[in-house]
């Protein structure tokens, strides 16, 4: 049966859901889907080629059965706030466990990020510790937490686009942004979430 593409289900059922085996040697799995673990993705007709259909037939060892993830290129990012200027001066680090604004310095892994989606939103995951951005109230500082069995809305994200960057929202209440405490863009600034304004200090791109 060839594999086809579809939407996001609203909810999601078996036909897109898949488990991975343990390990067969080299990072290489077998791909099953989860309600027949004798049925593997594997390669039509039984070669590799440009152009050849990826499929699901009976497990039964081929090389064509075996697969492996590998990243392409690095997911992890500096964040930058568009105030700083065009070229990103100032990103976004870390100090005691809380989020400032800061010059990157290269090498640095704890002023890198990376986005973790969900269907309803994103969280923002600092590299260096693994642990989530959560936001409390409108005005206060945004600080890292543990990754919590249950995810929760203060550690949920839905970003919105704009011409020069993009908007980073709370998923529970959308006039409410990653904003920059008042006082100017400088090192050591707080990062916190503000009322909507469409200021600058508002608008944040990914980027090394």
């Amino acid at each position: 049966m060839k594999l086809r593409l579809v939407r996001n289900p609203s909810i999601s059922d078996k036909s897109v859901l898949w488990t991975a085996s343990e390990d067969q040697g080299d990072g290489y799995t077998f791909i099953s889907t989860t309600n027949d673990d004798g049925v593997v993705m594997d390669a039509s007709q039984g070669y590799i080629r440009d152009g050849t259909i990826v499929s699901i037939n009976s497990n039964v060892g081929t090389e064509t059965e075996y697969w492996k993830l590998s990243r392409y290129g690095s997911p992890y990012r500096r964040l930058f706030c568009r105030a700083s200027g065009r070229d990103g001066f100032y990103c976004v680090g870390i100090q005691d466990g809380k989020l400032i604004l800061t010059r990157p310095v290269d090498g640095d892994r704890t002023q890198l990020w990376c986005k973790d989606s969900y269907e309803i939103g994103f969280v923002l995951v600092h590299v260096d510790t693994s642990k989530l951005v959560r936001y409390k109230g409108v005005q206060e500082q945004l600080e890292l937490v543990n990754k919590p069995s249950c995810l929760d809305q203060s550690l949920l994200w839905t970003p919105s686009k704009r011409d020069d960057g993009i908007l980073i929202r709370t998923l529970n209440n959308d006039n409410v942004v990653m904003d920059v405490a008042k006082g100017g863009i400088v090192e050591g600034v707080p990062v916190i979430i503000g009322q909507q304004s469409y200021s600058m200090s508002q608008t944040w791109f990914f980027s090394m």
